[in-house]
């Protein structure tokens, strides 16, 4: 399990919430490789489940990459998180795009509060998108209670 370098939690009106989850994939070159070669949004190869715990003294939220294909899983967490990012990780569906450090450094994200959804998908390229359709029940039990209501916009969690 490694930490996520951030999180972008993006909502759009009309459109799930997205959380792109930056991850470093330098010493994984099948994740380096699945980034390369997957273009359907969301993928079909793979899916992910998100969880909460302690890393540490802290609270923590990880995301969980499954490949249907080989069964390899890869585990990401972040301790620094929102009532409006459990908001989104509890509303199913939601889409999380797991993007390299290095495509998310150089990217802008789009204003998020655009009507225009394709293109701030488009600003996403580079990323691996995963349709989330399962509630998580550890998220739920844990941190339910924080949710607050929607909003349009993006937050930057480090």
């Amino acid at each position: 399990m490694e930490r996520a370098v951030r999180c972008h939690l993006i909502r759009a009106a009309g459109a799930p919430p997205i959380i792109v989850w930056v991850v470093d994939d330098s010493a994984d070159d099948d994740l380096t490789a699945a980034f390369a070669s997957e273009t359907t949004v969301p993928s079909p190869r793979f899916w992910g489940v998100w969880g909460a715990g302690k890393q540490g003294d802290a609270d923590a939220l990880a995301f969980r990459l499954i490949d249907r294909d080989t069964h390899r899983e890869r585990t990401w967490w972040l301790d620094a998180f929102g009532p409006p990012l459990l908001g989104a990780i509890l509303e199913i569906p939601h889409v999380v795009v797991l993007q390299p450090r290095e495509i998310a450094d150089a990217l802008k994200l789009t204003d998020a509060t655009s009507a225009d959804v394709v293109g701030l998908l488009r600003s996403l390229r580079g990323g691996l998108f995963v349709r989330v359709t399962e509630q998580s029940d550890h998220v739920r039990e844990l941190h339910g209670h924080k949710v607050i209501g929607g909003f349009e916009g993006y937050i930057t969690y480090e």
